[in-house]
């Protein structure tokens, strides 16, 4: 949290510490929680230790219940900075429909995080677990929910099981606001494929995004047809953000 200022000899000397430039303030506690906790945005105007969103920071003190006020260490007021979140386990299998399907490891980046010349780092992998006879299955990895864009498209395909998909996406933020804009760019196999398929690269040209709302980044599924013999899930979602 910080560095002494003179060196400790024992288990419970009292020292002093230069915390990190951001320094403490106190908080108001939703519920339990434990001492160097990450702590983030709940209802309210307090905080919790449930992940939700960018941390506020850590809590230096115990809270019991909600209402108690706590100390909490800041985090840098750019917020966000290196990971955003990963998937820490598989998603729930999208199966049995032909509709284009999020899976649910997502993640809803705040409103108004992204700044002129932040960076987004995406990854993304995933299997078809199972298909049936000529069933076709298209990937695709979106900001701002299926209603937004398209930052890689995977041609739809007559998988197999076992097959792979992939994509990786750098995304630059290059004006914010509610008319902001972005370009991206990325790699990925032209579709969902076996190991080892040479990757084909994407570009997005520069596209309005609205930094004032929240926006969701997600991978969707999509089969030629509804049938229980269809499963495919996802087992890999990075998303970092560099700040500018």
């Amino acid at each position: 949290i910080g560095t002494l200022t003179a060196a400790s000899f024992a288990n419970g000397d009292a020292v002093d510490v230069l915390l990190r430039p951001y320094g403490t303030r106190q908080m108001v506690a939703s519920g339990a929680i434990t001492v160097n906790s990450k702590v983030y945005p709940d209802a309210a105007g307090q905080v919790t230790a449930t992940a939700n969103g960018i941390p506020e920071g850590v809590a230096l003190t115990a809270a019991s219940a909600q209402g108690d006020f706590i100390e909490v260490l800041e985090v840098n007021p750019s917020g966000g900075s290196g990971k955003l979140y990963t998937a820490v386990a598989p998603s729930t299998a999208v199966s049995n429909t032909s509709a284009g399907t999020l899976f649910d490891k997502n993640f809803t980046i705040p409103a108004n995080l992204l700044q002129a010349g932040d960076r987004l780092r995406i990854r993304f992998a995933g299997t078809a677990t199972a298909t049936h006879t000529t069933d076709t299955l298209a990937i695709a990895l979106y900001i701002g929910g299926t209603g937004g864009t398209a930052l890689l498209s995977l041609a739809a395909r007559d998988v197999a099981n076992g097959d792979l998909f992939y994509g990786d996406v750098d995304l630059v933020v290059r004006t914010a606001g509610a008319t902001g804009t972005f370009v991206a760019t990325g790699t990925a196999p032209a579709n969902p494929n076996a190991a080892g398929t040479a990757a084909a690269i994407y570009l997005v040209a520069s596209t309005t995004i609205d930094t004032t709302a929240t926006q969701q980044i997600g991978v969707a599924a999509t089969w030629s047809a509804a049938d229980v013999g269809n499963s495919c899930r996802l087992d890999v979602l990075d998303i970092d953000r560099i700040p500018a």
